[in-house]
C-alpha cells in the first residue's frame, strides 16, 4: 500500500468531532461477499493442512509461528499474568514529611551551631601559677 499524502490545512478544516449520540457508520462494516466467503471457506482445510505441515519446518522460526497460530486457534491465546504490588502514594503527604525532616535536620544543626558557639565563647579555666606562689 502507498504512503498517504500528508493532510492539508484545507482538509483539516474540513473535520469535524463527532457529536454526542452521533452514529457516523449506521450500517456497520460491510458484510464480507458470498462469493468472497465460500472460495475461503473452501480453502480453509487446506491452510490448516498447510499451517500443520509447517510446524515441522526446518526453520525454527517458521516452526514457531506455526505452532503459536495452531495452538491458538485451539486454545486462544494464552493470558498473561502479571504480579504486580500496586501503592499509591499521597504525594501532598510525602512533600510534607520530607519538608518537616528538612527542617527537623536544620534545627538540629542549628543547636550544633549555637552549642558550639557557646564552649567558644566560655573562657577556659586555667589558672596561671608563677613559681613564687
Amino acid at each position: 500500500m502507498g504512503k498517504r499524502p500528508a493532510p492539508t490545512a484545507k482538509s483539516l478544516a474540513n473535520l469535524k468531532p463527532a457529536q454526542k449520540g452521533e452514529v457516523r457508520n449506521p450500517n456497520g462494516r460491510p458484510k464480507m461477499p458470498e462469493d468472497v466467503k465460500e472460495a475461503l471457506e473452501g480453502g480453509s482445510l487446506r491452510a490448516a493442512q498447510r499451517l500443520v505441515q509447517l510446524v515441522d519446518s526446518p526453520d525454527e522460526r517458521i516452526a514457531l509461528m506455526a505452532s503459536e497460530t495452531v495452538l491458538s486457534r485451539l486454545y486462544g491465546k494464552p493470558t498473561q499474568s502479571v504480579d504486580a504490588q500496586v501503592t499509591t502514594t499521597n504525594v501532598q503527604q510525602a512533600h510534607l514529611q520530607v519538608l518537616i525532616e528538612l527542617q527537623q535536620k536544620r534545627e538540629a544543626a542549628m543547636k550544633t551551631i549555637e552549642g558550639t558557639a557557646n564552649l567558644s565563647e566560655q573562657k577556659p579555666e586555667t589558672s596561671m601559677k608563677t613559681d613564687g606562689d
